[in-house]
């Protein structure tokens, strides 16, 4: 009986020790898991905002290197329209040159020349033809004239003269063809110019509008407790006119009702409009009717005030 006592006594002291025991080592068990498991969000945090840094990095990496590109093909662009204005003015020296050759005195001009030599070698042939007509009518006569080997003389030095300028003339035309061709490759140098620079245009339009889009500002968002209204329902005011506005911080009828003129033609200026538009469409007078302002109240009068 003493012994079932005892053993019930022990057990009834034995298990709320138990017990205790068992939910304090579950406690510190547990412990660890919970700061782990808030701790996993934390890395995931930091490592995200590690990889938005570099990605930061990378575009700014890629905005510096287009820039550079774009400087690049602009002074390339520069020098190879240089070199084309070069080429035209050449081209256009030449056709002036062809077209209005300079007076005869001077003998610059290929095509004045040229006629000029067909001008002597055409009187030349003709005055061989009279000499060789008046020698054959002399042969037919009994008696040969005295002064025959005169004429003979004559003659041999109206054929030289003939030759020579027989070879003048083919020179002056060579050269004329030359003249023709030098044209002609540079005409064609001037249009392959042209094909070059197009695309290097292209590039370069495409480059400029890369840049232009990676240093643009991003949207202001709209400030905190200011409603976001339906701007167009103000007169003047159409979809592609809200998003600029939006673009600028103007979310609500008060903003536009709070504008004073100075700040209006700002603001115009900024949405790239003709100054007096919003004032001729009057947005601050229908902004103040939709906000539900004091019609006797302007913004100037509450400056003042």
């Amino acid at each position: 009986m003493r012994l079932l006592i005892t053993s019930l006594l022990t057990i009834a002291v034995a298990f709320p020790a138990g017990w205790v025991l068992c939910r304090a080592w579950l406690s510190q068990a547990g412990a660890p898991s919970r700061t782990r498991a808030t701790a996993v969000p934390r890395e995931q945090l930091q490592a995200q905002q590690d990889k938005l840094r570099a990605s930061a990095e990378r575009l700014r990496a890629q905005r510096n290197e287009l820039a550079g590109k774009l400087a690049a093909a602009e002074q390339q662009i520069d020098s190879l329209t240089t070199q084309l204005a070069r080429r035209a003015e050449q081209v256009a020296a030449l056709r002036r040159e062809q077209q209005q050759p300079a007076p005869a005195e001077d003998g610059s001009g290929a095509a004045q020349e040229l006629n000029l030599l067909r001008i002597e070698r055409d009187e030349l042939l003709a005055r061989l033809q009279r000499l060789q007509a008046e020698t054959e009518g002399r042969s037919e006569n009994a008696a040969p004239p005295a002064d025959e080997s005169g004429a003979r003389a004559e003659r041999g030095e109206l054929r030289e003269r003939l030759a020579a300028s027989e070879r003048a003339r083919r020179q002056a035309e060579g050269r004329l063809a030359e003249r023709e061709r030098q044209i002609e490759e540079l005409r064609q140098e001037v249009e392959s110019w042209k094909h070059r620079l197009a695309p290097l245009a292209r590039q370069l339009q495409k480059q400029r509008e890369i840049i232009r889009r990676q240093a643009q500002p991003a949207p202001s968002s709209q400030p905190a407790g200011l409603p976001r209204d339906d701007l167009q329902r103000i007169r003047g005011i159409g979809p592609a006119l809200e998003r600029r506005l939006r673009a600028q911080g103007i979310h609500s009828y008060a903003q536009l009702a709070a504008m004073s003129e100075r700040e209006l033609a700002a603001l115009a200026d900024k949405l790239a409009i003709a100054t007096a538009l919003p004032m001729r469409d009057e947005w601050v007078r229908q902004a103040r009717e939709l906000a539900g302002f004091d019609p006797s109240e302007t913004p100037d009068t509450r400056v003042s005030g």
